[in-house]
């Protein structure tokens, strides 16, 4: 079926930088998206925490790359290389009217605890995942909306203290059993307010697409076989990091770029490329 989104020529999503080569695109996608969540991280959108905070979020991140930020997407799409079908475009209104009217009724601004808010965020982010209302960019735009939500209920993320590569597996995972994995890998990073640097720009990317992969079979082994001890994603790491194949980064390549939305923001440090890549989002 014909991609609406994508060029029939190049196979690149059609983009407000003229760019026709893939790789270019990523380049200039990634660092302006950055460039727009570290001013959100800064500065963040007002709203509901409803559908409509979640569509100017998207449209913020992604502003400067695609005429359809912020706009629902009308064709099917599902999780790359999971074979987990996302919510048909047709149902994407309805569900999302369930999805945050159960957001409201858990009225995070009004202060939770910890246990709390950590679960019912997992399981609204799990719905969420499904949904995949747009296009391209629902990944860093949830990422954006939950971090902010949970603020809200007065406790942030560090993710630094986060398995990015975990987190992924876990949504994944959510959307196929329970968001009880992603709830035990996001709570190590949760901690009251104002206590900590800001630190969701920084280690957006973070994510390397091997460990997804491997994380979701070990989550979905750990569910299986009955265990009530959260899932622990360091003791897969230390494992996989001892047989793990090394995959160099690529030559680095000198091209012009586009300029960055604001003032030149701190540098994001470079992600190296890598093999079996599950998609980005």
């Amino acid at each position: 079926m014909k991609d609406p989104y994508v060029d029939p020529e190049t196979g690149v999503l059609i983009n407000k930088l003229g760019h026709t080569d893939p790789q270019a695109l990523l380049e200039d996608e990634t660092e302006a998206a950055y460039q727009r969540i570290l001013q959100l991280e800064l500065q963040p959108i007002a709203g509901n925490f409803d559908f409509e905070h979640l569509k100017k979020i998207h449209q913020f991140i992604l502003q400067d790359v695609y005429d359809w930020a912020g706009t629902l997407r009308t064709r099917d799409t599902g999780a790359v290389g999971m074979n987990l079908p996302h919510c048909r475009p047709e149902h994407i209104e309805n569900q999302a009217a369930f999805i945050f009217r159960g957001i409201a009724k858990d009225n995070f601004p009004q202060g939770l605890p910890k246990d709390r808010a950590v679960d019912r965020l997992a399981y609204h982010w799990g719905e969420t995942t499904v949904l995949h209302p747009f296009r391209d960019g629902n990944s860093r735009t949830q990422r954006v909306f939950f971090d902010e939500l949970l603020k809200s209920s007065g406790w942030t993320i560090d993710w630094q203290k986060v398995h990015a590569s975990a987190v992924q597996a876990a949504r994944y995972v959510a959307m196929e059993a329970t968001h009880t994995p992603l709830r035990d890998v996001l709570a190590p990073g949760v901690h009251r307010n104002n206590t900590e640097p800001p630190t969701l720009a920084k280690t957006q990317g973070n994510i390397i697409h091997l460990e997804v992969a491997e994380h979701h079979k070990a989550m979905i082994d750990h569910l299986r076989s009955g265990n009530r001890e959260p899932y622990n994603p360091n003791e897969l790491s230390d494992i996989a990091n001892s047989v793990r194949m090394s995959f160099p980064a690529p030559p680095t390549t000198h091209r012009n770029r586009t300029a960055a939305p604001e003032d030149p923001k701190p540098t994001r440090p470079a992600t190296p490329k890598r093999e079996h890549d599950l998609g980005r989002d």
